[in-house]
């Protein structure tokens, strides 16, 4: 009884999320973009997933900045393109006089991983932080469309190739996954690597939820500073 109403306490603030986000957030990017050059103690750059911008990234934004920085997100633009074409948006705007913590959310994992295996500045990247991100595939990517849909297709040779390569870096990943999750299912697609020491399992939060969740912040802050 607990798990059920947790995945419809999930799924319906999700829902809500995704339209207020939609509403509010999504013309305002067009305008501008969150970004603090104030130099502390960790550069960070913050990318969005598949059919997101920037600006969903404003909760951790305004918690993160006041440790952080500088702090960048970017507008990956149409939801058509591949991961690597994503990657190669990022690499354009990546700051290349600091060492760069990314912290990537569902699709933005993937990219954020992708950059740190192909960049030519891949020396710059020291850490990756994930959240929900489909390193496995997800069963309803075939529900989306564009390139980097059917990479993230479960057992797509873009993810089997993906997860060959991963296995070269040397750089910390970690692996934040939610258990109600409806976009990355089975939840421990999210979940690559089984390393209890380099991931954590929420519940009771969505896919789109993390933006917003308390816990799942604390989490990523305690990643960036280890």
């Amino acid at each position: 009884m607990k798990t059920y109403l947790q995945w419809i306490f999930a799924l319906s603030s999700d829902l809500i999320i995704q339209l207020l986000t939609y509403f509010f957030l999504l013309p305002a990017s067009f305008f501008f973009q969150l970004k603090s050059r104030k130099k502390r103690k960790k550069p960070l750059l913050l990318i969005h997933g598949y059919c997101h911008f920037s600006l969903v990234w404003w909760f951790y934004f305004w918690k993160l900045k006041k440790h952080f920085g500088p702090i960048y997100t970017v507008n990956l633009g149409s939801p058509l393109k591949s991961i690597p074409d994503y990657a190669k948006k990022v690499e354009k705007i990546l700051p290349l006089e600091e060492s760069w913590t990314l912290v990537g959310h569902s699709m933005g994992g993937l990219v954020s991983t992708y950059l740190a295996i192909h960049s030519e500045y891949k020396d710059r990247i020291i850490k990756i932080i994930t959240m929900a991100s489909p390193f496995h595939g997800t069963k309803i990517a075939h529900l989306g469309f564009g390139k980097c849909a059917r990479q993230m297709e479960t057992g797509s040779s873009f993810i089997k190739k993906l997860e060959q390569e991963k296995k070269k870096l040397s750089l910390p990943i970690y692996y934040l996954a939610t258990k109600q999750d409806q976009i990355a299912i089975p939840y421990e697609t999210a979940l690559p690597e089984k390393d209890p020491s380099k991931e954590k399992v929420l519940e009771g939060v969505g896919h789109v939820g993390l933006l917003l969740s308390d816990e799942a912040l604390r989490q990523v802050k305690s990643w960036i500073t280890e």
